[in-house]
């Protein structure tokens, strides 16, 4: 998971002008957050 993030960072700084990989990331931050949920509750279980 940590190499896919990596590779939107890197993204991100060669193309900063472009308001769609602000969504991306909003959206990938968001996506983090429900699978580390999802996870805790796996472990829980």
């Amino acid at each position: 998971m940590g190499k896919f993030r990596d590779r939107i960072k890197n993204f991100l700084k060669n193309d900063k002008g472009d308001k769609d990989l602000d969504e991306i990331l909003k959206i990938s931050k968001k996506l983090d957050k429900l699978i580390s949920k999802y996870m805790e509750k796996d472990k829980n279980e």
